[in-house]
């Protein structure tokens, strides 16, 4: 028999209560029936993760709410991939691996542990948590521009202005703030623009 007092919380793990109703027709004849129900694990909260590009990430801390072991975690990446790859380590008690490029914002991560329940059968459950990648520093950060000053007589084109940054940096260009007229190519290599009017 189970007996539970209220607003206390049962343990993980399979239950089973049985059930007979007693009527006039059939009297105390009845079937007795069983009826079972489990109580799931929960994962413990992961925090809000930063990391910075090209580094190593630590191990972040993954456990079930009762301690119970975990046997195998996954993980997976709403929306764009390829900004952190995330491995189980050998004990299945967090995640390590290398922050491999910058997200433009805050990224979600769904984590899947396994378990074995008190009847010795496989659950799974899942959680997420936020993550962002930060850019690595930049030093001796330079930038070359070159036909930067021009004297155009009216109605004759523009040479194209081209504008090249140290290795590492990110060149961005805000198109609704460039005058009438001028216009963009990302062309070369990802640090060159080639600007036309």
């Amino acid at each position: 028999m189970l007996s539970q007092k209220c607003r206390s919380t049962l343990p993980p793990g399979v239950y089973s209560f049985k059930a007979k109703a007693i009527d006039g027709h059939f009297g105390n004849n009845n079937v007795v029936r069983t009826f079972k129900f489990e109580v799931l694990e929960g994962l413990n909260n992961i925090p809000d993760q930063t990391w910075q590009e090209g580094q190593a990430i630590p191990n972040v801390p993954i456990s079930l709410t009762n301690g119970t072991n975990i046997t195998n975690l996954s993980v997976e990446y709403e929306g764009e991939e390829g900004f952190v790859r995330l491995d189980s380590n050998s004990n299945n008690n967090g995640l390590a691996g290398y922050a491999l490029k910058k997200t433009a914002g805050k990224k979600t991560a769904i984590v899947t542990a396994t378990y074995l329940n008190n009847e010795n059968e496989s659950r799974q459950i899942k959680t997420r948590f936020t993550y962002e990648v930060t850019p690595r520093p930049v030093s001796n950060l330079s930038l070359l521009i070159t036909n930067d000053r021009q004297t155009i007589v009216e109605g004759n084109r523009f040479k194209d202005i081209q504008l090249n940054a140290s290795d590492g940096a990110e060149l961005n260009v805000e198109e609704s703030k460039l005058p009438n007229g001028v216009t963009y190519d990302k062309v070369f290599k990802e640090d060159c623009w080639n600007w036309t009017i």
